[in-house]
């Protein structure tokens, strides 16, 4: 299958919390871009949908996303709030020891 990214992601590995539909759901955040990142769960998937809304919480902040992938190793989550986003994936960046960029991974386009 093609990768049909634009942006190339990078290895993050960083607990954080889903919060959706009212509950809260330990996760890892396994790699990011500039534009999404994916993630996987400690536990059982939550039943999110293509397009739900959700807010991640890593470090003091609550960042909005939108689900724009599902498969069953997680979910990938495009951003809805560029600033937020832009402010905690520099302060993971800066976090993260030099390392090559993933080239692939294992997300994709849900069918």
């Amino acid at each position: 299958m093609q990768d049909k990214r634009l942006y190339t992601r990078f290895y993050c590995n960083r607990k954080c919390l889903l919060h959706w539909n009212g509950a809260s759901y330990p996760a890892t955040i396994q790699n990011m871009s500039i534009m999404s990142l994916g993630l996987n769960f400690d536990g059982s998937r939550p039943d999110v949908k293509i397009g739900d809304d959700c807010v991640i919480s890593l470090y003091d902040d609550k960042i909005t996303y939108q689900v724009v992938r599902i498969d069953s190793f997680g979910i990938a989550l495009g951003y809805i709030d560029k600033l937020l986003f832009q402010r905690l994936n520099s302060r993971i960046a800066g976090e993260l020891p030099l390392q090559a960029p993933l080239q692939t991974d294992h997300f994709h386009t849900a069918t």
